[in-house]
């Protein structure tokens, strides 16, 4: 198919100029304190604006994305004499830890209810009601 068949709309060359969009000065400062403010709040600050004229050429999409510079790492010097602690002595294996026992004489033993429950049995409880399954 050739482009002589083809309908207008076809074409390759755009004859249309754009127009520029009218610019409300007192909108877009308003509008660029509300961005700068959005971005403090979620602690963007290098994405603020300094004056009018960069946000709206932000808006408009005129502006040139800036370009960091490389910074290598460079190491602090330090005494590192200072910074080491040493110490002569070799820690040890962990303690061993002491058994827990009961050494009072309140508890005369251990009842087992409903479901394997285990229950204390005091000295001033009556075991007949851990048999019956009665809570004292």
């Amino acid at each position: 198919m050739s482009y002589q068949l083809l309908p207008a709309y076809y074409t390759t060359s755009n004859t249309r100029k754009k127009k520029k969009p009218k610019i409300d000065r007192d909108k877009m400062v308003i509008e660029m304190k509300k961005h700068n403010k959005d971005m403090r709040r979620i602690r963007a600050f290098s994405c603020q604006f300094d004056t009018v004229e960069e946000y709206i050429d932000y808006r408009f999409g005129n502006k040139k994305a800036r370009k960091n510079e490389f910074k290598p790492y460079v190491p602090e010097k330090r005494d590192v004499k200072s910074d080491i602690k040493t110490s002569n002595t070799v820690p040890g294996a962990c303690p061993v830890r002491q058994k827990r026992e009961y050494t009072g004489d309140y508890i005369v033993g251990i009842a087992t209810m409903h479901k394997s429950n285990l229950v204390p049995v005091g000295r001033k409880t009556d075991p007949k009601d851990f048999s019956t399954m009665r809570r004292g």
